[in-house]
């Protein structure tokens, strides 16, 4: 991953949320988040302001993933989903990371992906 997207990444909880306290996902797995990066033919182009809308439609609260350095840029959203978070994170190339935080495994993480994405926006 290039550096700008790791500033950017890093940057993010100086705009956004952070989840009411949870780690920031920085897009890859580690101690706190489980994560596996998705190509878009599982996923639409406007997948970040799809999953926002079938997020809330599902009952979760979202927060949009910004950095405002140099300019303000949304790239991601975190869903707050009783007691499960998921973000979708895009990266370059047009894949997208989703992540978890742990207890959720991988597989999990899928499946609650895809219960929000079969939802209607």
């Amino acid at each position: 991953m290039k550096l700008s997207v790791w500033l950017a990444l890093a940057a993010s909880c100086l705009v956004a949320a952070c989840g009411g306290g949870h780690p920031p996902f920085m897009a890859r797995s580690d101690t706190r988040w489980v994560s596996f990066d998705l190509m878009p033919d599982r996923l639409a182009p406007d997948v970040l302001e799809s999953f926002a809308a079938r997020a809330r439609t599902h009952g979760c609260s979202t927060d949009l993933l910004c950095a405002s350095y140099p300019n303000m840029k949304c790239y991601g959203v975190a869903a707050y989903c009783w007691d499960k978070t998921i973000a979708v994170v895009a990266l370059e190339r047009q894949t997208f990371a989703i992540g978890c935080l742990r207890p959720m495994t991988v597989a999990g993480c899928d499946a609650l992906l895809m219960e929000i994405m079969a939802g209607e926006e």
